[in-house]
């Protein structure tokens, strides 16, 4: 064995990143708010960039697009209360006759508050924190509990459903008594031990699962917490006499560009390291306008790929998603794979159907029976939920039926096991479940 020690030269290739190839790369993931707010951190750190046009918080992207189920009525947020709930409970409480040492207590519980209006300390720990008797703190509580919106103050979801029983202006006597003594059967829908083990028949049971469902199980939901919760398209695609048509939103991105009028005036000074500061920025200014308008290059190859790849979404609708995946793009457009998953990283387009993620549009295959033939399983999941959508709910659709279903009408041949699995991602509950009683 060679044990030889000393200093030897030997040639080796590697790939460096460079600082610009990083920036690029980064640059690229980057959502629109993400891109914004980094935009506005540079001209802190280079006084040679200068931003214009629209402002970092015009973009805000705090939750993912709603699952079909799960969307409301735009007019739903007409009424959205624009104060929080600890200022609309704080309120409520000024105008009560209480003792300083009482108004401090309640502030104190409700700053404790979560955003779904829930108390998660126990009155012991509040008691301690306070020097104050737990009963004192208890009362305290019930006072908040007694407050709008209903259900607040409560410590989970079966207690804040229970003071919003007692409120309501005709009180459902069986309802408080299942939630509060039979919560875990009612819950999982064990329906029938439900039965037996109460006098109530299937029937009364359905009529309050009828009920419960009106109930808001978060009530401090309701309220402003000082967020955004819509999301702003990155890109919009179009379709117009068959012809499918992309924009990129880059237009309320803020707009960079050299400041040269302070670029002159320092280029003229003697200063050797004041020259080579100003050159270092005036780079570096340059490399954030290069990446970012290869960025927009990346991100308009990358949607038109799709859109070539996937016609019949925009043409015909949702169901007609293929199956696609991100290397099938990246070899047609001659780039790596993980620069398309970077691409797509939290970009939303807005179609003829809605706001999608634009990572939406890539989906396994899964076979058909015709040979050769393939679907996609985003669009099995379409299919999933018409079916069950128009089941009858006295006699729901197990996975079993499901999977006969599609392979009998649609020519898909795929697992129970597979049905379970994208009924669970949908948020669609087993056929018992399901079931209705009435």
């Amino acid at each position: 064995m060679n044990m030889r020690v000393g200093l030897f030269q030997q040639q080796s290739l590697k790939l460096t990143m460079t600082k610009e190839l990083t920036q690029a790369i980064t640059l690229l993931q980057y959502s629109s708010l993400e891109l914004s707010e980094f935009l506005q951190e540079q001209t802190l750190e280079n006084p040679l960039i200068e931003i214009s046009g629209a402002e970092a918080n015009l973009y805000s992207k705090k939750k993912a697009p709603l699952k079909r189920a799960e969307r409301m009525n735009p007019l739903d947020f007409v009424d959205l209360h624009q104060k929080t709930l600890h200022q609309h409970l704080s309120e409520q409480v000024s105008l009560i006759k209480l003792e300083p040492y009482q108004r401090k207590i309640a502030e104190y519980i409700i700053d404790l508050l979560d955003h779904n209006g829930y108390l998660t300390m126990d009155s012991d720990e509040i008691a301690a924190n306070l020097s104050i008797t737990e009963e004192l703190v208890e009362n305290t509580l019930n006072l908040i509990k007694n407050l709008d919106p209903a259900g607040v103050g409560a410590r989970s979801v079966k207690e804040s459903l229970l003071l919003q029983l007692k409120r309501l202006p005709n009180r459902h006597r069986s309802a408080e008594d299942i939630i509060s003594n039979h919560f875990d059967l009612f819950a999982s829908k064990s329906w029938r031990e439900l039965s037996k083990q109460t006098s109530y028949d299937l029937k009364t049971i359905q009529e309050v699962s009828d009920l419960i469902v009106t109930l808001n199980p978060r009530p401090g939901n309701a309220f402003y917490d000082g967020k955004q919760d819509y999301i702003t398209p990155d890109l919009s695609v179009t379709v117009e006499n068959g012809n499918i048509e992309i924009n990129l939103h880059d237009e309320l991105l803020p707009k960079v560009s050299l400041n040269l009028q302070y670029y002159n005036s320092l280029e003229t000074v003697n200063d050797a390291q004041a020259r080579s500061y100003l050159k270092e920025k005036a780079q570096q200014c340059q490399w954030i306008i290069k990446s970012l308008e290869q960025r927009k290059q990346t991100i308009l190859h990358v949607m038109n790929e799709i859109i070539q790849r996937q016609p019949d979404y925009f043409l015909k609708g949702t169901t007609y998603l293929r199956p696609l995946t991100m290397k099938e793009v990246a070899d047609a457009i001659d780039v790596h794979e993980s620069t398309v998953s970077r691409t797509c990283r939290d970009k939303y387009v807005q179609t003829p159907y809605g706001v999608v993620e634009m990572k939406s549009f890539f989906s396994s295959a899964i076979q058909t029976a015709n040979s050769g033939e393939e679907t996609s399983s985003a669009g099995v999941k379409e299919m999933i939920e018409k079916i069950v959508s128009e089941e009858d709910k006295k006699k729901p659709l197990s996975d079993q039926k499901i999977v006969e279903i599609l392979k009998d009408e649609h020519n898909i041949v795929v697992s129970r096991r597979t049905i379970a699995k994208y009924r669970d991602q949908l948020g669609i509950l087993s056929s018992s479940q399901r079931k209705r009683y009435d």
